[in-house]
C-alpha cells in the first residue's frame, strides 16, 4: 500500500486534502446542538452546549469575522475533536475554544507535513534498510513526556508518567511517534539526497505540533542522527567533547521538578528541570545536530545554487504574505498556527508593536528579520557565484523580502547586511591591492573614530561606561522598601557605586556575575590608554541597543563555578530562571544574545570551544570560495545581539551556512564546471 501511495501523486494530493480536513470534519455529522449566530449575546449558549456543535460550521460562516479569537484545547473524548468546547467574552473579542486531541494532532499534522515533503524528487535506490531509528526514536520522544510532567499534565487531564502497560497515554504517544518514524523511513529517507536545496522552507513550515513541546524537525533530524551515529566507525572530536560535557551536566543535575513557561520557544526548549527531561534534551540535541549535518553531507553533491536561491526567495516571500493574511484575518491566523506548526500564533495586526517591530508570521521579529536579510545577502552572492544578472521575475520576490526586513525592523540585520554588501561590491569590482587596502582601512578607522566621538559627546563617557551596570543594578533586589532618595540613579550620578553594596548590606542580593563585573569596573589597576573591559562592554551594549537586556541577564545570571565553566545543559532554562531572585519582570527573560545563551547552556568552556571552532574554520578555509564566508560572518554578527539560536529553523540555517563555508571549494568548483 505504501509503495502505491509513494509512486502516485494523486494519492498524495488525496492524502493532503484528507489530513488537512480531518481535524475539523472528523465528527461533523455528529452534532447534537443547533448552530446559531456567534455574537457576544450568544456566548452563554455555546458555554452550555459544549461538544455539541462542529467548529467547521463557524469556520465556514465566520471566516471573515475578525471579532473572533480561536484557541485549541485538548479533549479526552474523541467525539469532541473538531467541536466547540466553549466561548468567552474577552474585551471586544469572543474567544472560541476548539477541541483537538494531542495524539490525533501528532498523527494528522506529521502525516500532512511529511506528505508535503514527499513531493521532492525520490532516489530509486535509497539504501534505507537501517531499522534502528524506528526502534529508538519512539522511546526517546516518549521519554520527554515522562520528564516534562508539569507541562504535559497541564494540557492532558489523564496524564500519567508511570511506565506500565496500562498507561494508555504513554502507549498512544509511543505509537504516534512510531508512525512518524515509519513515514520518515518510507517517504523522507529516499528523498534525503535533495534536502539541502529545500532547507529554506523550515522557516515557513515551522513544524511545532499543536499544544505540545515537540517539533517534527527534531524527530526527523534525530532519526538521521541515529543513522549517522550507527553508520560511523569512529567518534568525532566534536561528539567526544559534547559527550564529555553531557556527563558533567547529568552529574550536576539537581533533578528539580521546576516549570519553565516555554511560550514562543515551544518545541525547542526544556520546560522542566527533572533528570529525565535533561537526558531527553541532551540526547535529542546531540542527535539533531548530527542528523542535520548528516543530511547536508549526503545531499551537498545535489546542491543547485539557482534552486536554493529561488527557494530562499519563495520562502521569505511566503512568510511575509501569510503573515499579512494572518494579521488581516483571525481565522487565517488560527489556521496558520495549526497547518504551519508555529511556535506561537502570529501577530493579529498589521501595525508594528509599540511602533517598533512587526514579527508577522514568525514568533520572533529578530529571528525572521535575520532570515530576510540572509535571503537578500544569499541572493546577491549567488549572482556572483553564477555570474548572473538580476532576473526580472525575481524582483517582486526580492522586494517583498526587503519589505519584510524593514517591517521586522531588525536594525542590526539591516546595518550588517548593508556593510557586507558594500564590502562584497568593493571586493568584486575593485582590485584591492595592498595600497588600496591600507587606504580603505584608514578611511574606515577615521569614520569610526568620528562616529565614536559624536556618540561619546551625545551620551557622555560616564553614562556609556556605567550604563550596563546601572541596568543590572536596576533589575536587582536592592533599595527595596527605602526612601525615594535612596536609588541607583543618585548613587551612579555621584559615582559612589561601592556604597550601594554597603547600604543595608544589600550587596548580598546581587548576582555573582554583577559582583564579578563590578570588581573589574572599580579596580584601580587599569592599563593606561586602554578602556576598562566592563566600560567597553557597556559602550558596545548601548551602541547595539542591548544595555537593558544584558543588564537584566547580569541581574539574573548567578552561576556557581561549575555552572559558569560548563553551563546548565542544552536548552535548559529552569536553573537560570528559578535561581537568583530579581524584581518582577513580565515575559521571557532572555539575554538577546546567542553567545550569552551558549554561556548559559554550555558555560565558558563550551562557548570558548565554539568560538575557537569557528575561528579554525576561517583559518583552514583559505583556499575556499572567497565570498561564502560573508554568510557566516553575517550570522555571527547577528548572534551577538539576538536569541536566534533558540529556534530550530535558525539552527538549520546556521549549520547549512557553516557547511557551505567549510565545503565552499568543492561546491563552488562544481558551479564553475557547470557554467563552463
Amino acid at each position: 500500500m505504501l509503495e502505491i501511495i509513494k509512486s502516485k501523486k494523486s494519492f498524495k494530493i488525496f492524502g493532503l486534502v484528507l489530513f488537512s480536513l480531518l481535524p475539523w470534519v472528523l465528527n461533523l455529522g455528529r452534532d447534537t446542538g443547533e448552530f446559531i449566530k456567534v455574537n457576544s449575546g450568544n456566548v452563554g449558549y455555546y458555554q452550555s452546549n459544549v461538544c455539541d456543535i462542529s467548529f467547521s460550521k463557524i469556520l465556514i460562516t465566520n471566516f471573515f469575522n475578525n471579532n473572533l479569537v480561536f484557541r485549541t484545547t485538548n479533549v479526552e473524548n474523541i467525539a469532541c475533536v473538531g467541536k466547540i468546547m466553549g466561548m468567552d467574552n474577552i474585551g471586544n473579542k469572543i474567544a472560541i475554544y476548539v477541541g483537538t486531541n494531542v495524539i490525533f494532532d501528532i498523527v494528522f499534522q506529521s502525516i500532512f507535513w511529511i506528505l508535503v515533503m514527499s513531493f521532492l524528487q525520490r532516489k530509486s535506490s535509497s539504501g534505507n534498510n537501517n531499522l534502528i531509528p524506528i526502534f529508538i526514536i519512539p522511546f526517546l520522544f516518549t521519554f520527554q513526556i515522562i520528564g516534562e510532567n508539569r507541562f504535559y499534565s497541564s494540557i492532558h487531564k489523564n496524564y500519567e508518567n508511570n511506565i506500565t502497560y496500562e498507561n494508555l497515554y504513554l502507549l498512544n504517544y509511543l505509537l504516534s511517534i512510531l508512525i512518524i518514524s515509519i513515514f520518515i523511513k518510507e517517504f523522507l529517507v529516499p528523498r534525503s539526497f535533495n534536502f539541502i536545496n529545500y532547507l529554506p522552507y523550515v522557516f515557513l513550515l515551522v513544524g511545532t505540533f499543536n499544544l505540545i513541546n515537540t517539533n517534527l524537525y527534531l524527530i526527523i533530524a534525530s532519526y538521521f542522527g541515529v543513522l549517522k551515529i550507527t553508520n560511523e566507525k569512529t567518534v568525532s572530536k566534536v561528539n567526544l567533547f559534547y559527550i564529555s560535557l553531557s556527563l558533567l551536566w547529568l552529574i550536576s543535575s539537581n533533578n528539580q521538578n521546576s516549570f519553565f513557561d516555554v511560550d514562543k520557544l515551544r518545541g525547542f526548549a526544556n520546560s522542566s528541570g527533572t533528570f529525565q527531561s535533561r537526558v531527553f534534551w541532551i540526547l535529542t540535541i546531540f542527535l539533531t545536530i548530527n542528523g542535520i549535518w548528516y543530511l547536508l553531507e549526503i545531499s551537498y553533491k545535489s546542491i543547485d545554487l539557482d534552486k536554493l536561491k529561488l527557494n530562499f526567495l519563495i520562502s521569505g516571500c511566503a512568510i511575509v504574505i501569510f503573515g499579512f493574511f494572518g494579521a488581516s484575518n483571525s481565522m487565517m491566523n488560527f489556521l496558520n498556527l495549526y497547518y504551519f506548526g508555529q511556535n506561537k500564533i502570529g501577530i493579529n495586526k498589521l501595525s508594528s508593536v509599540a511602533g517598533n517591530t512587526w514579527r508577522g508570521f514568525s514568533s520572533s521579529a529578530e529571528s525572521i528579520g535575520e532570515f530576510y536579510a540572509f535571503v537578500i545577502l544569499f541572493y546577491f552572492l549567488s549572482l556572483i557565484w553564477k555570474s548572473q544578472k538580476i532576473k526580472l521575475q525575481e524582483i517582486p520576490f526580492l522586494i517583498i523580502c526587503i519589505y519584510g526586513l524593514l517591517k521586522a525592523n531588525n536594525f542590526a540585520a539591516i546595518i550588517s547586511l548593508g556593510a557586507l554588501l558594500l564590502i562584497i561590491i568593493l571586493k568584486n569590482n575593485i582590485l584591492l591591492n595592498k595600497k588600496r587596502v591600507y587606504l580603505l582601512l584608514v578611511l574606515v578607522l577615521f569614520l569610526t573614530s568620528i562616529l565614536i566621538y559624536f556618540i561619546i559627546d551625545y551620551f557622555s563617557y560616564g553614562s556609556l561606561s556605567k550604563g550596563l551596570l546601572f541596568n543590572a543594578f536596576e533589575y536587582s533586589n536592592i533599595f527595596l522598601n527605602t526612601e525615594p532618595y535612596f536609588n541607583n540613579l543618585n548613587y551612579f550620578e555621584a559615582n559612589n557605586l561601592e556604597s550601594i553594596l554597603l547600604f543595608n548590606d544589600q550587596g548580598k542580593n546581587l548576582s555573582s556575575s554583577i559582583i564579578f563585573l563590578f570588581n573589574i569596573f572599580t579596580q584601580e589597576s587599569n592599563i593606561k590608554f586602554l578602556p576598562n573591559p566592563v566600560a567597553f562592554l557597556s559602550f558596545i551594549s548601548i551602541i547595539i541597543n542591548r544595555s537593558e537586556k544584558w543588564g537584566l541577564f547580569l541581574a539574573k545570571y548567578d552561576p556557581n563555578l561549575q555552572e559558569l565553566l560548563f553551563g546548565y545543559g542544552p536548552l535548559q532554562f529552569s536553573e537560570y530562571y528559578s535561581g537568583h531572585p530579581i524584581k518582577d519582570v513580565s515575559g521571557l527573560i532572555l539575554p538577546h544574545s546567542s553567545f550569552l545563551m551558549l554561556l548559559i547552556f554550555t558555560g565558558l568552556i563550551g562557548t570558548i570551544a565554539f568560538i575557537l571552532y569557528l575561528a579554525r574554520a576561517f583559518v583552514v578555509s583559505k583556499n575556499g570560495d572567497k565570498y561564502s564566508g560573508f554568510l557566516l560572518i553575517f550570522l555571527i554578527i547577528n548572534f551577538l545581539k539576538s536569541d536566534s539560536i533558540l529556534y530550530i529553523s535558525s539552527l538549520f540555517l546556521f549549520l547549512l551556512t557553516l557547511f557551505l563555508f567549510k565545503n565552499s571549494s568543492s561546491i563552488f568548483n562544481n558551479e564553475v564546471k557547470e557554467r563552463s
